[in-house]
């Protein structure tokens, strides 16, 4: 049975902009291509959660890194980061998952370019 490697993204994300699909469609299908099963967890939150809502924003961070110490341990589990911007919310993202003993987090350009330096077009998020 051939073993993948599971990419818990790490993303900017407020609201569902077309930016955030398109980066996000973009990384997932990249990943997938190299034998990767991306999970990112806003995808199962933003239907349930009013991002504009401060008390739902709140308890969707908190979601998020119970998933991130969650995920930590699992062997095969890496930190993926899409984009050069982080968030207070990805910042506590990683900081979960770090606490947790995960492995230091990679860019997504690192994992897709093989860590060769090549310009990706992160849809203006910088």
């Amino acid at each position: 049975m051939e073993t993948h490697k599971l990419a818990i993204l790490c993303a900017p994300f407020r609201k569902r902009s077309a930016g955030d699909i398109t980066r996000m469609k973009r990384a997932k299908s990249e990943l997938l291509k190299r034998g990767w099963l991306p999970i990112f967890l806003p995808d199962t939150l933003v239907d349930v959660l009013d991002d504009d809502d401060d008390e739902q924003r709140v308890l969707a961070v908190a979601a998020s890194s119970f998933f991130c110490r969650t995920m930590a341990d699992f062997p095969d589990a890496e930190m993926v980061v899409v984009g050069l911007h982080m968030t207070v919310g990805m910042r506590s993202d990683v900081a979960s998952w770090l606490d947790a003993g995960g492995p230091a987090p990679r860019n997504i350009a690192d994992v897709i370019f093989n860590g060769e330096k090549e310009e990706v077009d992160d849809g203006g998020n910088h």
